[in-house]
């Protein structure tokens, strides 16, 4: 496959979960309007899976989701909880395989961290992949 495809797979998996991609790479920079409404996807790394066939390899990536939630000094319980219950349905979404099996051969969830920043809480999902990539 490809980068893009990859990509628009998860966007569209994203998207379907009313999250839309910000125009921000950090979400120390975006507008507050933004929190709990847009991700920030990145390509992390990637490595050669040990499984290689004659005409195609196996790519091991490492992609990573960022969701950041609003907080307010009088409700910073409740914001996080929201943010946790958020979290349980995109990683429930992102994992499942109906979701991912038209644009990569694997995809699995493989971490999480809900960091609570000065102003917002900041939700990060790792993501593993397994991409097919076929000589021409």
């Amino acid at each position: 496959m490809s980068y893009d495809t990859v990509k628009n797979g998860l966007v569209e998996t994203l998207e379907l979960n009313s999250y839309a991609e910000s125009e921000y790479t950090d979400f120390e920079v975006a507008p507050t309007a933004e929190h709990g409404s847009t991700f920030i996807l990145t390509a992390l790394s990637g490595n050669m899976n040990d499984e290689t066939i004659s005409d195609r390899f196996y790519d091991g990536q490492s992609w990573q989701v960022q969701v950041a939630f609003s907080k307010s000094g009088q409700n910073d319980i409740i914001d996080r909880d929201q943010a946790n219950r958020k979290r349980d349905t995109l990683i429930q979404e992102l994992d499942d395989p109906a979701n991912w099996q038209s644009y990569v051969r694997m995809q699995k969830y493989s971490s999480w961290a809900l960091q609570e920043l000065k102003s917002y809480f900041l939700l990060t999902i790792q993501i593993k992949i397994i991409d097919q990539y076929v000589y021409s």
